[in-house]
């Protein structure tokens, strides 16, 4: 058995033996400590597990015993737990050696008294998710305590008589959390209700973990649950092409860089909250065939709790998107406009980006304009009333899954992180050629779309892998319309 220091850095680091599906270390300096390291990734890759001898009927077995798993629980931690557990233990064998009945002994003493339910909120935050191991953006952090200051914590104990935020936690009630939710659910706002439900239950699942808290009183309260909402259907190819040529026509009156964020956010099935907040310096060789969009996981930033990782992106991840020839030269086309700013699309104030209620706003013009021209008898619009540019990720999803595009793949492009993508340790930064591939295959589909041709049977996944649509061919995709796509030279093949 191997032998890691007693260090955050060595147990950060310890992996997996190959081939194995568990390995085992001590830590130096700590007996009977011992972390088990699993070969699947996620928040119980790291186990604390405690060991000791014990002599039962003339026969020397191992007790084992789960203390929890890093990083929520800390080697520091961990190694404090370890130390109360054995003297109990020790002073049991004593007691025991000395003729005294184990109930009578100091092991029913009362232990170390709880955290109050504010205190293990504070203390919640700091530390990672305790089902998913993600750690918190700031934002989240800021509307889970806000919704407890604003509509929990104040309320009084149904045990204590105390504000909830003084009472112990492991005293907190199924009713006390169900109050405050039902208050708000009753004035209509079920989804603060549903928010206060989440902040209860992420604070106490990190109890049950770190102070093995019996209950979570926020668990099992199906009736604040969110019903499911039917998925909305793809955009058909009709009306991505009215969206498309509304990005060009000067009826519809759109600044320049907020047409030029349409067309990427189409090329690329972005959240459009990214794009509008692409710094100059994040776009990486734009000239060449290596042009790419490489996007932080974010810069750390002061809270009263210490420093936290502010994140961009939803799922908190480092990104790197590579770039076709035709969404580099739109990049090219508004860093150009942008000047000297900051960022690619710049807000009104100095140091802001586009403000998303702009991109809201102009959608909105689009689909009125629309409704206007079909009204007035116009035949070259399709009707695009319920059309969003999210929904439209359904349609990237759809056409990649349809066309025989790994699901792995899939989740890359629209930066879904979910337990799969964890699992297999699947990165953008290790599946670029993949990535390439799959925007190519997207966007040469979106170009015929807009010409108004059928996607053909050389749009498939094996086919693209396997010989690669040539740049000749992707140019007479576009060659037929000039005017509609001047700035558009080709769309990259995979190289």
């Amino acid at each position: 058995m191997s032998q890691l220091a007693r260090k955050d850095q060595a147990i950060k680091g310890s992996s997996c033996a190959c081939g194995k599906s568990q390995t085992q270390f001590s830590i130096a300096g700590v007996p009977h400590l011992y972390l088990i390291v699993s070969s699947k990734d996620g928040p119980k890759k790291r186990k604390w597990q405690l060991r000791h001898k014990q002599r039962v009927g003339g026969k020397q077995i191992t007790k084992t015993a789960t203390l929890g798993y890093y990083p929520a629980l800390t080697l520091a931690d961990a190694a404090k737990q370890r130390g109360i557990i054995m003297g109990k233990i020790i002073e049991r064998r004593a007691d025991v050696a000395m003729g005294i009945e184990p109930d009578d002994s100091a092991s029913n003493a009362p232990s170390a008294p709880l955290p109050t339910f504010g205190e293990l909120a504070s203390e919640a935050w700091r530390h990672p998710h305790p089902k998913t191991g993600h750690t918190r953006s700031q934002t989240t952090i800021d509307n889970h305590q806000a919704n407890l200051n604003a509509h929990v914590f104040d309320r009084t104990s149904l045990k204590t008589k105390q504000p909830l935020r003084d009472t112990p936690c492991d005293l907190v009630v199924f009713d006390d959390i169900a109050a405050a939710a039902e208050l708000k659910s009753g004035q209509g706002k079920k989804t603060t209700a549903r928010m206060i439900i989440e902040a209860c239950s992420v604070v106490f699942a990190y109890g049950q973990q770190k102070y093995k808290i019996e209950s979570n009183p926020a668990q099992n309260q199906a009736r604040f649950e969110s019903k499911k909402k039917p998925k909305k259907p793809p955009i058909e190819p009709d009306q991505l092409k009215t969206i498309w040529q509304a990005t060009f026509d000067k009826r519809f009156r759109l600044a320049p860089g907020t047409r030029l964020l349409i067309r990427i956010a189409l090329l690329l099935g972005v959240r459009r909250k990214l794009i509008a907040g692409a710094e100059r310096s994040e776009l990486r060789d734009l000239e060449n065939d290596l042009a790419r969009w490489v996007m932080p996981v974010g810069e750390e930033v002061d809270t009263d709790e210490g420093k936290r990782s502010q994140s961009r992106t939803k799922n908190t991840e480092y990104q790197i998107i590579p770039l076709t020839r035709q969404v580099a030269d739109l990049f090219i086309e508004a860093r150009e406009l942008s000047k000297d700013a900051k960022y690619v699309f710049p807000g009104r104030k100095p140091g802001t980006h586009i403000d998303l209620r702009s991109v809201s706003k102009a959608m909105r013009n689009i689909v009125n304009k629309v409704r206007h021209e079909l009204a007035n008898g116009a035949n070259e619009f399709a009707d695009i009333e319920k059309c969003t540019l999210h929904t439209m990720r359904h349609t990237i999803t759809t056409t990649l899954e349809n066309a025989g595009t790994p699901s792995k793949i899939v989740d890359l492009v629209l930066h879904h992180l979910d337990k799969s993508t964890r699992a297999t340790i699947y990165s953008s930064a290790q599946h670029q050629d993949e990535l390439r591939h799959a925007y190519t295959l997207w966007q040469t589909t979106l170009m015929r779309m807009v010409e108004g041709e059928p996607p053909g049977d050389d749009l498939t996944w094996q086919k693209i892998i396997a010989h690669k649509i040539a740049d000749d061919d992707l140019l007479q995709l576009i060659a037929n319309n000039p005017a509609l796509l001047a700035k558009v030279k080709a769309i990259e093949s995979a190289s």
